[in-house]
């Protein structure tokens, strides 16, 4: 009966990912972007400067900040699951250190069978920890290091758990506001939840970002938007199709430390993303994001952050 039970379980569990990410390997979790402010475009981000949004992108983009950060972010997803974050990092010259820590529960299931066994079940439970590091170095440069550690349950009855590693570099180039960025994401062994084992989703990621910045006013005409971000990444994610996203930020200033911004972006060739939307607002030491990603058959995903610079 328990293998009954278990393999009802494992298959709900398995829906439950494949609505979330289909065509994914193994340890979807892995995958799952941290920051409304990337999401809102479209995951292109591995030539930003994204402070903590960077880790789930290119950890090098740690590298440049400026003051400590706290941040949460939450996830409702397609189906009755989240997806939670805690971060922080920490300038520690020459290096940034952050850590964080993320939650995915992907909802219960109720159990009646015919043999009279009733009772709720967790569909599947996952956390990661995440240990990083970045340094800026001459020329441009900075690199990036994360360590994850994973435990993955699913259907309360297999377990699974293990260590992945990030690695990430980027260059800003002598013409200003351009940048590039690469990284090679989830190397580690392969995830056994019995005997046979599922590959890590392996992902390799490169772009450029193009930031312009409007200084003051032109002419007589006050500038509504001062400052323009435009981003361009290709993906590889392990046994998917190669991906290609945009993205574009417009920042408009308000009050003495205050900013809004407008965001969109788009996947071309993904399984699951496609158009992507979100606006943040920033004032003094405060902020809040929030990205809505249209995927392409299953519905809306909505993601929040809010954070704190200390």
């Amino acid at each position: 009966m328990r293998r009954i039970i278990l393999a009802i379980l494992l298959t709900a569990a398995a829906a439950a990912r494949a609505a979330a990410d289909p065509g994914q390997t193994g340890a979807v979790t892995l995958t799952r972007p941290l920051g409304a402010r990337p999401v809102a475009m479209a995951d292109a981000f591995a030539a930003v400067d994204g402070g903590l949004d960077s880790l789930s992108y290119n950890p090098a983009g740690m590298a440049r900040l400026t003051q400590s950060e706290l941040r949460s972010d939450y996830t409702h997803g397609l189906v009755d699951d989240s997806f939670s974050f805690l971060g922080y990092a920490q300038r520690l010259k020459p290096l940034t250190i952050g850590v964080g820590a993320e939650y995915y529960d992907a909802g219960t299931i109720n159990l009646n069978l015919s043999d009279g066994t009733q009772g709720t079940r967790k569909v599947e439970q996952d956390y990661v920890g995440m240990l990083a590091a970045a340094a800026e170095l001459p020329g441009g440069l900075a690199a990036g290091l994360v360590a994850k550690y994973y435990r993955f349950n699913l259907a309360q009855e297999a377990r699974a758990s293990g260590a992945a590693f990030d690695a990430g570099a980027q260059w800003h180039s002598p013409l200003p506001g351009l940048s590039f960025g690469a990284a090679l994401q989830n190397v580690g062994a392969a995830v056994k939840f019995e005997q046979q084992g599922d590959p890590l989703p392996r992902t390799i990621r490169a772009g450029a970002a193009y930031a312009l910045t409007l200084e003051g006013q032109t002419g007589d005409a006050v500038v509504a938007f001062d400052r323009f971000l435009f981003t361009a990444d290709m993906i590889s994610v392990l046994d998917e199709p190669l991906a290609a996203a945009t993205g574009v930020e417009l920042r408009m200033p308000f009050g003495p430390s205050g900013s809004a911004a407008l965001r969109m972006g788009y996947q071309f060739n993904s399984t699951a993303n496609g158009l992507a939307l979100g606006v943040g607002f920033r004032e003094g030491r405060f902020l809040i994001d929030y990205a809505m990603g249209l995927q392409k058959t299953l519905g809306n995903v909505h993601h929040f952050s809010l954070g704190v610079r200390l």
